[in-house]
């Protein structure tokens, strides 16, 4: 979604985030690869359900596809085009431009040496310096993309760790059942970051209903009570539903839980800015800036915040920033209204 950072002011803002960081103005070529495949397995007995095991199979299969995707993308004359100010979120970009198809989903073995196997193929995008300058201009969707990589690797790790200690439990004679709940836990988890995953690339459209994105968000909210990523976004669908003070609710839950996730400080400056606290916006603001600090719609959004306090140095500051990181669109409207004067080339 792409909207003025004036709609802050009235309207619910998802962030409108810098353009392609790139070294080079790209021709449109086709860059089409050989699809690659990828398999996975993970063992299932008693404790360990063969739905357990396919799920952390199919991440496990997606994870190594995601490597291949690195690989193929280490060899290409695309990267080149990427500076190094993108290189943190290249798990992103690949996340963006590549996908994955299903091929493959069943058992082997017999009981009770039995594992689920998960076959997917990697699909590289037709043109690659294409699919990479769209990923690009989405620093926001990049950097979720890039943390749900993370906590989805973090949690394979725990469910591979816990299923080997439950796998030889005889649940009558050894028990167990604690650790089973903590490993369904982590599937529940998985399942709410897929649900979260789904709705990213709605956040590239002009979504005139919220209420069908919030309804999968409450989902997933469901599976995963704390998960921060889910609450923020959640706290975007209220502000888009004009109720910041439940935003600002939500918002807070997930920064209970993670306290450096930028784009909640973000969002919730974005809430207090609705509710017509702007120093305390601006404060919100600025936690993000200091987290994040080459995004420009945070600077873009603390200088609204200023707007509304009439500290005009100081939001001119912040278009400046935000002009040098790439998104004039404040600058611009700041120097048409008579503002900013000292800026002009």
């Amino acid at each position: 979604m792409r909207l003025s950072w004036l709609a802050l002011l009235g309207l619910c803002l998802l962030p409108l985030y810098s353009p392609p960081v790139l070294c080079a103005p790209a021709a449109d070529t086709g860059m089409a690869q050989k699809e690659a495949h990828t398999a996975a397995r993970r063992p299932f007995r008693s404790l360990v359900r063969r739905d357990m095991a396919e799920r952390a199979a199919k991440l496990a299969a997606e994870l190594a596809a995601w490597e291949q995707a690195a690989r193929i993308l280490a060899k290409s004359p695309e990267l080149r085009f990427i500076n190094a100010d993108a290189a943190p979120l290249l798990d992103g970009i690949i996340r963006m431009a590549f996908s994955t198809r299903l091929e493959a989903l069943g058992a082997e073995g017999f009981p009770p040496h039995q594992q689920a196997v998960v076959k997917l193929s990697l699909q590289p995008p037709a043109n690659l310096r294409k699919a990479l300058l769209e990923a690009l201009s989405r620093q926001d969707l990049l950097e979720l993309y890039v943390q749900v990589l993370a906590i989805q690797k973090t949690l394979l790790g725990r469910y591979d760790a816990l299923s080997a200690r439950l796998l030889p439990l005889n649940p009558l004679a050894d028990g167990g059942q604690e650790e089973a709940h903590r490993l369904q836990n982590i599937i529940n988890e998985l399942a709410a970051l897929d649900l979260y995953m789904e709705t990213l690339p709605q956040y590239r459209l002009n979504e005139s209903a919220p209420e069908a994105l919030g309804a999968q968000l409450a989902e997933a909210e469901k599976l995963a009570p704390d998960n921060p990523l889910v609450l923020t976004a959640l706290a975007e669908i209220r502000l888009r539903m004009d109720r910041p003070v439940l935003a600002l609710e939500y918002v807070e839950r997930a920064l209970a839980q993670r306290p450096d996730f930028a784009r909640g400080h973000d969002v919730k400056g974005a809430a207090l800015l609705r509710q017509r606290l702007p120093a305390l916006a601006a404060e919100a603001f600025g936690r993000a800036i200091a987290l994040s600090s080459r995004n420009a719609v945070y600077y873009m959004h603390r200088a609204s915040a200023y707007l509304v306090l009439e500290e005009e140095e100081a939001m001119c500051r912040d278009f400046i920033k935000a002009c040098g990181l790439g998104d004039c669109e404040g600058l611009q409207w700041a120097q048409n209204t008579g503002r900013c004067k000292a800026a002009r080339q």
